[in-house]
């Protein structure tokens, strides 16, 4: 298995152990490839035990499985530092409804000043805690639909140099994409970003009739008619 390359940290956090959430688990069983599977698997415990992020040139899987698990893992990590200081320092941090000295009183009335305030504390981390369980859900979903919407294009044309992401996927419709695509002697090879930068353009079907004159990558092509001219025919039926 190819070893996954990572940035070198000036600082790594060294951690026996960290927590694996399910909807990492679920996020990373989306990638089609096994090897690359067991790659999003491994990125994600080097940053939970050791902090190390996967490099610039890691696959878009990998990077859109990190995205999400880091910010899982940076929360989770976070609020068990904050259990801890706030150990060490004995008790709620100042300012803390825990922390403010009661009044005296009698034995009856402080108790139920207790359980008013423990009731408190309840329902308040209840709704924090349901607040970012739906953050994370929302997030989880609007990933799953990004990953299913590469994996789509990839497997319909594997020549399309996937480089987007953080795709809106409700602005696009990809059964038009996929159609229009397959129309074009231009556009399997074209990157990701070009495509959906020219959406308009790609599914009303402009893209179909520029035929190419010599076999030539999109890497050596620009954005401009003028270039494109020593390569394609048609152009002026288009506006680039």
């Amino acid at each position: 298995m190819e070893e996954i390359k990572v940035i070198e940290q000036k600082e790594t956090t060294q951690n026996d152990s960290f927590v694996f959430f399910k909807s990492m688990f679920e996020a990373v069983e989306y990638i089609p490839k096994a090897e690359t599977r067991a790659q999003a698997y491994k990125t994600i415990a080097l940053y939970g035990l050791c902090g190390i992020e996967p490099s610039e040139d890691a696959s878009p899987y990998i990077k859109m499985i990190f995205a999400q698990a880091k910010v899982i893992l940076d929360n989770s990590r976070n609020r068990h530092n904050a259990c801890i200081e706030n150990g060490r320092k004995g008790g709620a941090p100042k300012g803390n409804q825990n922390a403010k000295k009661q009044p005296k009183t009698t034995k009856e009335t402080t108790s139920d000043t207790t359980r008013e305030t423990s009731k408190n504390n309840l329902n308040k981390n209840k709704n924090e805690n349901k607040n970012e369980n739906k953050n994370i859900l929302e997030r989880n979903k609007q990933r799953e639909k990004q990953t299913k919407f590469v994996q789509s294009l990839s497997q319909k044309f594997p020549l399309i140099n996937i480089n987007v992401e953080n795709i809106d996927t409700e602005k696009y419709d990809l059964e038009k994409l996929i159609q229009a695509i397959s129309e074009s002697n231009f556009l399997p090879k074209a990157p990701l970003s070009f495509i959906l930068n020219n959406y308009t353009k790609v599914i009303n079907g402009e893209y179909v009739n520029i035929k190419p004159k010599k076999d030539c990558g999109f890497a050596t092509r620009n954005y401009t008619k003028e270039q494109f001219n020593s390569v394609y025919d048609n152009l002026d039926e288009i506006d680039i």
